[in-house]
């Protein structure tokens, strides 16, 4: 399947879920915001929200400032 992920795009398996999208990224145990078509997506729904083809994605990774 074809997504836009970050303004860039990406081809996925099919009926990838948000975890499994970020495990392939490499930030699946980092804080993150996910945003899927400009909805917010609580982390809780992760593992269970399958991407539909063409989804655009936003990840913000957070980090502290100190």
């Amino acid at each position: 399947m074809s997504m836009n992920i970050n303004g860039k795009p990406h081809d996925l398996p099919a009926e990838s879920s948000i975890s499994a999208v970020l495990d392939l990224l490499g930030i699946g145990e980092k804080p993150v915001v996910e945003e899927m078509d400009r909805l917010a997506i609580f982390p809780r729904d992760y593992p269970s929200m399958v991407l539909p083809d063409q989804a655009v994605l936003e990840v913000v990774t957070l980090a502290a400032c100190g």
